[in-house]
């Protein structure tokens, strides 16, 4: 099953409030106006932002003092859209086999 780009976004801003909520305000969401025809053109499978954005916080953000930032973007590619999400989070350690 898959929703326009509008209510993933909908979707993932009202997830992201109660997330808001419970960590005091420490975190902000940014995305860029998105044009109308992509909000409606482009879909996503449901849901596909929350679990995204959860993993952000809980994992990316770990450790991490102070405000975070969050931002959703979609970029243009040849063969059609890519999302990209990122946070200002410690990242990830490097595993080694």
């Amino acid at each position: 099953m898959s929703g326009p780009l509008a209510e993933e976004l909908e979707d993932a801003r009202n997830y992201f409030m109660i997330q808001r909520f419970q960590f005091n305000n420490r975190f902000f969401l940014q995305t860029p106006f998105f044009s109308q025809k992509l909000r409606e053109s482009c879909c996503l499978p449901k849901p596909a932002l929350r679990p995204i954005l959860k993993n952000a916080i809980l994992r990316g953000m770990k450790g991490k003092v102070g405000f975070r930032m969050i931002s959703v973007r979609v970029e243009a590619v040849e063969s059609g859209r890519i999302l990209v999400i990122f946070d200002d989070g410690s990242g990830m350690r490097a595993l080694h086999p």
